[in-house]
């Protein structure tokens, strides 16, 4: 379906919202004029560099009713100001208010993606208890307003329709937001690059070499990660283990003092901005989450790169890992568990080998870019299609 006239689209989201622009720049060259609605000066400076509106409204991680408030009125005004067809929210906050306000400013079309279901699912406690029941009211509110709600793996979408927070007619499943194979793959990384990186770890060339990426959070698993590292290493001492990603101040954060009690066998990197080249030199990349995740992107990103992973039997991850086939899938919060899985792939490089190859098939047959925007274009135009009949 051709339209003369572009159809004006918001994507809606938080702080890492530039990670949708690849597939923003395909919609727009598909005739969608597309534009970003985020929180982020900085991320504004990158959209305008791709040529890409981009609005500011204000958004904060911790829940705060008056906050919650400016940021329902923003989205308001720029909905209503801007007169869009489509507004398509992400993430977990967007998702609610987003959605919710879209409706109020007289959006045609309201669409979310639930990226995971975030920390408050990871951890029984009270406060989790209580936000929990919070975001089922916000999530059935925001849902009930909108023409579909995108799932990224069936265990989310299993929880929204048994507990009746969206009617299965209008849940569809879109697994993950598309990664470039191309722009992850190893034939990208030079060789030299690899001999730099490698010297500045001080890595040996014999050494397996682990890598866990992630932010310093507790529900990432990095207690579990470290744990693994040291009962592997009394084991071995043919593997070196690296953990990289930026310290975070929220309640969840895993503080810095406890990873550097495990530096005899964890070597902290701090945050990176050469991601895919350590991604190329890694052997084996593990993520021990126990986080609802949606799909997690490194775990994507690794798998592009013809890595074995291993991570834990949860949503989102296992969409990911087949156990046995490209990775092992071990129990969340057990580092016995995870230690046992990475001596399997530390002591047999064809098994490495295969499994990687495997991951990187699996990531062209199921998430790839290209996959995931047909997949939204063909959803958008029914749904226009639906309106206009």
């Amino acid at each position: 379906m051709r339209h003369q006239i572009p159809i004006k689209m918001a994507y809606v989201g938080g702080d890492d919202l530039s990670l949708r622009l690849p597939i923003i720049k395909l919609l727009r060259s598909s005739g969608y004029d597309v534009c970003g609605v985020g929180p982020s000066a900085k991320e504004k400076e990158l959209f305008r560099i791709n040529d890409v509106p981009y609005e500011i409204y204000p958004l904060k991680r911790s829940f705060g009713l008056f906050s919650e408030i400016l940021s329902f009125m923003r989205l308001y005004q720029v909905f209503k100001k801007n007169r869009y067809t489509i507004v398509h929210a992400f993430d977990t906050k967007p998702t609610i208010l987003a959605r919710i306000a879209a409706r109020f400013a007289g959006v045609p079309l309201i669409i979310g993606t639930i990226p995971g279901m975030g920390s408050i699912f990871s951890e029984d406690n009270r406060t989790n208890n209580i936000l929990a029941k919070v975001y089922r009211l916000g999530q059935k509110a925001a849902c009930g307003v909108s023409d579909i709600t995108i799932f990224q793996n069936t265990d989310d979408m299993a929880f929204f329709t048994v507990n009746k927070m969206v009617h299965s007619s209008k849940a569809a499943l879109i697994k993950g937001s598309g990664v470039d194979v191309n722009a992850f793959s190893p034939e990208i990384i030079r060789d030299t690059d690899l001999r730099q990186l490698e010297a500045e770890l001080g890595s040996r060339r014999h050494e397996i070499k682990v890598f866990m990426i992630s932010r310093l959070l507790r529900y990432k698993g990095i207690q579990e990660y470290l744990e693994a590292s040291r009962i592997v290493r009394e084991r071995r001492n043919d593997v070196a283990f690296y953990l990289a990603g930026p310290e975070d101040k929220s309640m969840y954060s895993f503080p810095l003092e406890k990873v550097n009690e495990y530096k005899d066998t964890v070597k902290y990197l701090g945050p990176r901005n050469d991601i895919p080249q350590i991604l190329r030199l890694a052997d084996i990349v593990v993520l021990p989450t126990y986080y609802r995740e949606g799909i997690p992107r490194i775990l994507l990103e690794a798998a592009c790169f013809e890595k074995p992973i291993v991570t834990t039997d949860v949503p989102g991850c296992r969409e990911v890992v087949e156990d046995g086939i490209n990775g092992y899938l071990v129990p969340p919060k057990n580092p016995y568990s995870l230690a046992d899985a990475l001596d399997k792939l530390i002591s047999h490089e064809e098994i490495r080998k295969s499994m990687g190859q495997k991951s990187r098939e699996k990531v062209m047959r199921e998430f790839s870019l290209d996959l995931v925007y047909k997949e939204s274009l063909k959803l958008y135009q029914n749904l226009l299609n639906h309106t206009n009949n």
